[in-house]
């Protein structure tokens, strides 16, 4: 299978990391993305998954619990996060992901007291 990569650019720092939960200064850094699969072909429906990795400055935060990853396929509506990873792992990948779908991303820190940022800055990738 053929796999090609994009890389998004990192937009900005994951906006007051644990300080919007009560833990301090800004940290992070806002998300970026690398994506590859393999297009469709023809001018048929789309086939086939693809997989994105998203990737960010780590928060340094003495009480940093980990991050939420939360994935949308419109911009800025985000309900349930689609994964958490543990302190010191600043990537994600995501899989089955749909060809001629664009999907919006955006990482959160959350605190050992529960408390969870705001949202990152938004990256998006659209596969073709």
């Amino acid at each position: 299978m053929a796999r090609t990569s994009t890389r998004l650019l990192a937009l900005a720092a994951l906006t007051a990391a644990l300080a919007a939960c009560g833990g301090g200064s800004d940290s992070g850094g806002a998300p970026a993305a690398q994506g590859g699969g393999t297009p469709p072909q023809g001018g048929g429906p789309a086939t086939g998954t693809q997989t994105l990795t998203l990737d960010w400055d780590g928060n340094t935060e003495a009480d940093l619990a980990g991050y939420r990853i939360y994935r949308s396929t419109v911009s800025g509506s985000y309900q349930a996060a689609i994964a958490t990873v543990p302190p010191g792992t600043t990537t994600y990948t995501a899989t089955g992901l749909q060809s001629r779908t664009t999907y919006f991303f955006v990482v959160t820190a959350t605190n050992t007291s529960l408390g969870e940022s705001v949202h990152s800055n938004e990256v998006s990738k659209t596969f073709q």
